[in-house]
């Protein structure tokens, strides 16, 4: 696969009437670096790429040239790509909420805890007896 993403950067540069010093800045590189991305003399660090993206208001995909294939662009989200966008989203919810759970101390280290997702609410119970905590609704 041959990656044109200094060709993207360049035209969602010049279609927002960014000069490669105030990109270069805003994602803390040099406008030597944007210069060679561009004239395809290298990549930016993938560590990078979010920013890139967020820079620019678009995907991760659109700043590397992927084009979603229209079958898959065209399913609701309870097809196969929604689902696992829905997982991803629900266990980021749940290790939001155990993080949490540490932090104020309702859950201490060795304690079991059972999660549930149902009807789009997110609840837990702490199956140990180490720890106070019951049965709540996040």
């Amino acid at each position: 696969m041959n990656l044109k993403i200094g060709a993207i950067i360049k035209k969602l540069r010049a279609e927002n009437n960014i000069t490669q010093e105030t990109l270069a800045t805003a994602i803390g590189v040099t406008p030597q670096a944007i210069s060679r991305w561009e004239s395809e003399g290298g990549y930016p660090d993938i560590e990078l790429l979010p920013a890139l993206a967020d820079f620019f208001s678009v995907s991760t995909d659109e700043l590397l040239g992927y084009k979603v294939p229209a079958e898959i662009a065209s399913r609701s989200f309870s097809d196969a790509y929604g689902a696992r966008e829905l997982r991803r989203h629900i266990t980021r919810e749940i290790e939001n909420k155990l993080s949490c759970m540490i932090v104020d101390g309702s859950v201490i280290d060795g304690d079991t805890v059972y999660i549930s997702f149902d009807n789009g609410e997110i609840t837990h119970k702490v199956l140990s007896k180490k720890s106070i905590c019951t049965a709540e609704a996040y």
